[in-house]
């Protein structure tokens, strides 16, 4: 009996080790809606003029460096996806989130096309011990567009 009341002890203290550094500790995705002046969805493949989904870049500016983002073993790879919601398609992407040596916000690039490029700047914060990282403001080509109420959810207009 005491052989397994002691195994029983090991084994629920190897069991309630702390989860760190996991992408479930990063609450930084913003959603994105991407319309033209009449309302028409720019990321629905069957809107003329639409942006096309596979050719949209990530880069990431890390010290006066922008770097393109690829990880070919995550979920999504280009860390952005697209999804469905009120009909409409939605992008969410998931910025840089590493502070800068100067202590300025990360920045996102988004590149649409050769010819069409947005910024997305993020405030990131972190709790005491660096273990969950989350997004309180997000500008949008330099204009505040979240500042931590609601959901990190905008439609961006594009002529």
């Amino acid at each position: 009996m005491k052989k397994l009341l002691l195994v029983t002890c090991i084994c629920l203290l190897f069991s309630c080790s702390k989860k760190t550094g996991t992408m479930d500790d990063l609450d930084i995705y913003i959603d994105l809606k991407l319309e033209n002046n009449s309302g028409s969805d720019l990321l629905n493949p069957n809107t003329n003029d639409s942006y096309n989904q596979e050719n949209i870049q990530l880069f990431y500016l890390l010290n006066g460096v922008e770097q393109y983002y690829f990880c070919s073993n995550c979920d999504h790879q280009k860390r952005y996806f697209f999804f469905k919601r009120d009909n409409k398609f939605v992008m969410r992407i998931f910025p840089s989130f590493k502070i800068q040596e100067d202590g300025t916000d990360p920045i996102t690039y988004i590149q649409w096309n050769d010819n069409d490029r947005d910024t997305i700047q993020c405030h990131i914060n972190r709790n005491e011990d660096g273990s969950y990282i989350f997004c309180t403001k997000v500008w949008y080509n330099d204009s505040l567009v979240y500042d931590n109420i609601g959901e990190r959810y905008f439609t961006i207009i594009k002529d």
